[in-house]
């Protein structure tokens, strides 16, 4: 088919299309020409919605875009408010410290205008500073008016600068205080030495305190404020705005323009921080910047020296004092070479002594203090003065008390201490005390426990003692619970707790010692026998007054009477705890019926209960109130750990407070001496734990005292071994 038949076929086509079009509904043509009428007018702004919509949908914007606006932000950003300048700091910084590490040449020639007018101007001035200190010295210190200043100085006793500056000094501003009115807050500081001072914001509240004080009992009109404060030669000068306070602290006497000068600019700071000041919340962050504005009134009038005096006068006359004293010298600097010397090889001797450490030599007003360490045993060191040519009067010494590690000095002291007798020799090796010889057992326990506590001996050796005591303890084998002794007579003496077959077999035992006069084994606890299984059972159970324990010769605990039921189910798991104890019988225990009224105890029956269970000294006071049991007082530390244990075990009893101190020594040997009553002719001594007797006594009152001693709880052992007795 040719092109003309298709076109002519499209144009037959097209034109069937357009009479269906033409068909339609009249609405659809409304609705055409309603949109190519919004197309015509509204052309433009259709165009700029699509922009909008195509920049809406796609946010990557470009730097282009940013660069066109950049400028202008950071301009307004930097009007409204110093944030932006923040935020950069760091960022500058760090682009700052990378191009010096990366190339430091440029950041060095880009400043090499600037630093060299700088550097080159603070050379002249550390020159001409340098100068001037350089004149001023010649000035003050070789003229007459420096001599006669130098004379003021060492008579007062105050340094030349002070007296220099008492005498050139017009005035000068030492301190400024910028203080909040309201509040008295310190809000900046400046000091004339550029030093902080630590206790400014305490002299700035005393400043508003003063003066509220002056305006209360002084002032009639609250309207007027104080001025001027003047304490010898310093003078606060105070100016007040309505929101600030300055106060100027001047030295001397200030010239009036220096008040105008405060004046001015307390105005320029009130104006300048009115916003900060009416909203203060405390803040003084924001006066920091306040500082080069107080520096400037920080300032100082030396006045005017006058005309400077010639110095050739002053020079001839310090060069003839020189002349004049220069052979006084010599003198002195031989005297003085000699003099050390001497001291010298005194001490070099004192060094060398032993049990002596010079640690350090002083001369303090012509004195010579030696400081160190001195053992007593060591030789006195005031009697080798004399083989140096010195005097005692010209030396002090401070030589501290202290053992010194020489064999011979510590074995002199652990002499002293044990006091051996003569059958005993003594020996120290290697920080060893070996004890040789024989001796009575009571004697090689105190000589074990003295000697351990002198400073270089690490342990005692008794095996070579021929010791009775040891084969008895191997023969009796005591438990752990179990002490015991034997006496100068030969007394073997139980104490402690044990079981009522082991006292039978020591009994039993005993007997193959012929050295051995007596056994005695009365203050032994036997802790199966019934009665102190029933002591056991009344601490640990705490029966109320209703029930009645009782233990049997089969060693059952029995238990009769009435109580509550939570105290028959809790005594039925405690009584498991009661070593030795074979059974527990409680079928006479009734608990309370339920209508029955529950007894309940007074304060004094529950006092009297806890003082039976408790059994405090005579030196310790209880009393109960409100459920709560006190004591006070003193008493040993047992007792003291007892009650503070089984207190509140006692019936009624719900809380504890001891105020009861351990006895002290002195107190414990009142008890002894109380409980022995020795004669006149016996000293007792006491010391942790251990009681000694020294004199002469009786061999009854002996027996008596090691029998007895036990009853003082403080007291574990008695030492008689340094007693005679006339028989």
């Amino acid at each position: 088919m040719s092109n003309t038949d298709n076109n002519t076929l499209e144009e037959k086509q097209f034109s069937y299309k357009a009479n269906e079009v033409v068909n339609t509904t009249d609405s659809d043509d409304n609705e055409k020409t309603m949109e190519q009428l919004r197309d015509l007018l509204f052309h433009e702004e259709l165009s700029r919605i699509g922009n909008l919509e195509q920049q809406l949908n796609n946010l990557n914007i470009s730097p282009e875009t940013i660069a066109k606006v950049l400028a202008e932000a950071v301009r307004v950003r930097s009007e409204d408010n110093d944030d932006l300048a923040n935020a950069l700091s760091s960022t500058i910084e760090n682009s700052v410290k990378s191009s010096v590490a990366r190339n430091p040449q440029a950041l060095s020639d880009a400043l090499f205008p600037v630093m060299g007018p700088a550097i080159r101007k603070s050379i002249n001035n550390a020159i001409e500073s340098m100068l001037q200190s350089l004149n001023q010295t010649l000035e003050y210190g070789f003229s007459m008016q420096g001599l006669r200043w130098r004379f003021d100085a060492f008579r007062t006793k105050k340094s030349f600068a002070e007296i220099v500056l008492l005498n050139t000094l017009v005035y000068r501003v030492e301190q400024v205080f910028l203080i909040h009115k309201e509040s008295g807050v310190l809000l900046h500081h400046c000091s004339f030495d550029n030093v902080k001072n630590e206790d400014a914001d305490v002299v700035s509240g005393m400043l508003t305190a003063v003066q509220d004080f002056i305006k209360d009992s002084f002032s009639e009109n609250s309207d007027q404020n104080v001025e001027t404060l003047r304490l010898g030669n310093l003078e606060i000068i105070i100016q007040q705005s309505p929101d600030l306070v300055l106060a100027l602290v001047n030295r001397g006497n200030a010239p009036r323009a220096l008040y105008s000068s405060a004046v001015e600019t307390l105005e320029g700071l009130q104006q300048q921080y009115f916003d900060a000041l009416k909203s203060f919340n405390g803040d003084t962050s924001v006066f920091e910047s306040t500082g080069p504005v107080l520096d400037q009134l920080m300032v100082v009038d030396y006045g005017s020296s006058g005309k400077k005096a010639s110095l050739l006068k002053p020079i001839l006359a310090v060069s003839f004092v020189f002349i004049a004293i220069f052979g006084w010298i010599a003198y002195d600097i031989y005297e003085e070479n000699d003099s050390k010397a001497r001291w010298n090889a005194y001490i070099d001797q004192l060094n060398v002594q032993p049990g002596i450490i010079i640690a350090r030599h002083q001369v303090i007003d012509g004195i010579h203090t030696l400081t160190g360490l001195r053992d007593p045993l060591s030789v006195d060191p005031i009697s080798l003065l004399a083989q140096h040519g010195l005097d005692d009067n010209d030396v002090s010494l401070l030589l501290q008390p202290y053992s010194a590690g020489q064999q011979d000095f510590i074995l002199t002291r652990i002499k002293k201490l044990i006091q051996p007798p003569e059958s005993v020799q003594l020996s120290f090796e290697n920080s060893v005390l070996y004890l040789v010889g024989t001796a009575e057992p009571r004697w090689v326990e105190m000589a074990q426990y003295r000697a351990a506590f002198v400073d270089g001996v690490s342990s005692v050796d008794v095996s070579g003692i021929n010791s009775l005591f040891e084969r008895i303890k191997a023969a009796l084998n005591p438990p752990a619970t179990v002490t015991l002794t034997l006496t100068a007579e030969s007394k073997v003496v139980a104490i402690g707790e044990a079981t009522e077959s082991w006292a039978r077999d020591a009994a039993h035992n005993i007997l193959q010692f012929t050295e051995v006069s007596d056994y005695n084994q009365q203050e032994l606890v036997l802790v199966d026998s019934p009665e102190y299984l029933l002591q056991q059972a009344k601490e640990l159970l705490t029966p109320p007054s209703e029930v009645k324990l009782s233990v049997t010769a089969e060693k059952i605990l029995t238990a009769a009477g009435t109580a509550q039921e939570a105290w028959i189910n809790e005594a039925h798991n405690k009584v498991k705890s009661i070593t030795h104890l074979q059974g527990y019988d409680d079928s006479k225990l009734e608990a309370y019926k339920a209508a029955a009224v529950i007894p309940v105890d007074n304060d004094a029956l529950i006092l009297k209960r806890a003082i039976a269970y408790l059994v405090p000294p005579a030196t310790t006071e209880l009393t109960f109130a409100k459920g709560t049991l006190r004591s006070q007082g003193n008493a040993s530390e047992r007792w003291i750990r007892r009650a503070l244990n089984n207190a509140t075990k006692v019936e009624g009893v719900s809380k504890y407070d001891s105020d009861v101190k351990p006895l002290t020594d002195a107190q414990i040997l009142a008890e002894a001496i109380k409980l022995l009553q020795p004669p006149a002719s016996v000293t007792l001594t006491y010391k942790t734990g251990i009681l000694s007797a020294t004199g002469s006594a009786t061999k009854d009152w002996i027996n008596k005292a090691e029998n007895e001693f036990v009853g003082v709880d403080s007291i574990h052992s008695f030492y008689t071994t340094n007693l005679t007795h006339p028989e």
